[in-house]
């Protein structure tokens, strides 16, 4: 056997039984219940505050909701003539003939409304704090509504779109 040989062995015997003598020395001692009190206690039960949150539910709900009201604000102001609001498998849509198409949809995937609206574009909102919020805005759903049907199309103070499922009334 080569000198290296020996020496290797033997830094190897060695480094074995230093990690041995550092495993025995570190060993956590075993501790049983009846030397703490505390394990006494028994299971704790956290409580939750929070209904669980169903998308589909919510979405749907906040859909039927909007549709009602478009529904209602488009028949009541005769400058809407020939606007036509339908909901169909999750898909809003309201045409209005001088300003354009909306819609407003829910995509299962993301847990998000979004909308495509003919005055602002784009807006995907999530469901925060039982409202549907634009993060880049931080503006809800149904602000975003009442600014842009109410005020902007329609000329009128509030469409109350606040007053919807979600819309925080």
């Amino acid at each position: 056997m080569s000198r290296g040989t020996i020496i290797f062995r033997q830094v190897l015997q060695q480094t074995v039984s230093r990690r041995q003598s550092v495993l025995q020395s570190s060993r956590i001692p075993q501790f049983h219940p009846h030397q703490f009190p505390a394990f006494k206690l028994g299971p704790i039960r956290l409580l939750s505050v929070q209904k669980p949150f169903n998308f589909d539910k919510e979405a749907e709900e906040t859909l039927e909701s909007l549709g009602d009201k478009f529904e209602d604000l488009l028949d009541s102001n005769p400058s809407m003539v020939g606007s036509d609001v339908s909901l169909s498998n999750g898909v809003l849509t309201v045409e209005t003939p001088e300003h354009g198409t909306y819609v407003i949809n829910k995509q299962g995937p993301n847990q998000q409304i979004w909308l495509s609206s003919p005055l602002s574009g784009p807006a995907r909102f999530d469901y925060i704090d039982g409202q549907w919020i634009y993060k880049h805005t931080n503006e809800s759903l149904h602000q975003l509504l009442n600014r842009e049907i109410g005020e902007t199309i329609l000329q009128i103070d509030n469409a109350n779109f606040h007053e919807c499922h979600n819309g925080s009334s």
